[in-house]
């Protein structure tokens, strides 16, 4: 019994990511997924969200890749089919 826990314990320790990516668009931690979202519910719910056509260089290059396509950039922490439960909304600065 104890032998099956342990491997239980050691199999869920080698499933956990042991690195995140980022890019320039979107800080490092929870949010590092740069999204395009049709809109942002009470700024934390993203709707009809894609990955971007291309990988933006910028929070500013976010935002022109995503209005390209009539989308608003944001970085999102948790996909959900096509809803990102957890963004932020790039900002305009």
């Amino acid at each position: 019994m104890k032998f099956l826990a342990v491997v239980a314990l050691a199999g869920t320790a080698m499933a956990v990511p042991t690195t995140t990516t980022t890019t320039p668009a979107c800080p490092g931690g929870l949010y590092s997924l740069p999204r395009c979202c049709a809109t942002f519910v009470l700024g934390v719910i993203g709707l009809d969200c894609t990955v971007p056509s291309r990988t933006p260089n910028s929070p500013a290059d976010l935002r022109s890749v995503c209005s390209d396509i009539g989308k608003q950039g944001g970085c999102c922490f948790l996909d959900l089919a096509s809803q990102s439960l957890v963004c932020t909304p790039v900002s305009a600065n």
